[in-house]
C-alpha cells in the first residue's frame, strides 16, 4: 500500500468514526458507555477495523479536538466537539441524496431561494448542491425535481443557516414543458 493509499485509508477510518458518533448522537442524544474499554470496542465495531488502526485514528482525532470523552456519573460519554460536529455536517452534506421512487407520484418539487446578495457564497453553495442532487434549473433561483426532497431541503436550510423565507419548497401537479422534463428525468 503506497503513502497516498494509507493516508486515504486513515481519512476514511476517521470519517467512519465521526459519522458513527454523529449518527448515534442524533438518535440517542449522547453515547454513554459504562467503561472506557466499551468505547474502544464500540469504535472498532463501528469502523470494522483492527484495534491498532482504530486506536491510532481515535487518538489523532482526540488530539486534534474532533472528539472527546467525558466522565459523568461514573459513565463515559463519547462526544463530537464543535470541530467534530462541523466535520460530521460536512460528511452529511457530501452524502446527501434524493431517493428515486419506484413509482413516480406525478408531483414536481419546486425549490426556490431568495438568499441576499451579501451571502453570495451561500447562494452559490445551495445552487451547486441542488444541481449535484439532480435538480434542473428552471430560472436563476428556481429548481425542479420529481422526487420527494423535503428532508434534503430542510438539511440545506439548516446547514447553510438560512433564515425564514430564504429557501422554499413547493409541490405542483402539472407544469408547462412537462414533456421535456419527463424525458430529462426518464419518467
Amino acid at each position: 500500500m503506497n503513502r497516498k493509499q494509507k493516508k486515504d485509508r486513515r481519512k476514511e477510518v476517521a470519517k467512519i468514526i465521526v459519522k458513527s458518533i454523529g449518527m448515534a448522537a442524533l438518535v440517542a442524544g449522547v453515547i454513554i458507555f459504562p467503561g472506557l474499554a466499551h468505547v474502544a470496542s464500540w469504535i472498532e465495531k463501528s469502523v470494522n477495523e483492527s484495534s491498532p488502526r482504530v486506536r491510532h485514528s481515535y487518538n489523532r482525532m482526540k488530539k486534534r479536538g474532533t472528539i472527546k470523552i467525558v466522565l459523568k456519573d461514573g459513565k463515559f460519554r463519547l462526544l463530537l466537539t464543535k470541530k467534530g460536529q462541523k466535520q460530521f455536517d460536512k460528511y452529511r452534506l457530501e452524502d446527501l441524496k434524493i431517493e428515486k421512487q419506484k413509482v413516480w407520484d406525478n408531483k414536481w418539487r419546486l425549490v426556490m431561494f431568495d438568499i441576499p446578495e451579501a451571502f453570495q457564497a451561500s447562494r452559490k453553495s445551495v445552487r451547486d448542491k441542488l444541481i449535484t442532487l439532480g435538480f434542473v434549473q428552471v430560472q436563476k433561483s428556481v429548481y425542479l425535481h420529481p422526487y420527494p426532497c423535503r428532508e434534503a431541503v430542510e438539511f440545506l436550510r439548516s446547514h447553510y443557516r438560512l433564515r425564514p423565507g430564504e429557501l422554499y419548497i413547493f409541490e405542483a401537479k402539472v407544469l408547462e414543458g412537462e414533456k421535456s422534463l419527463r424525458k430529462h428525468f426518464k419518467l
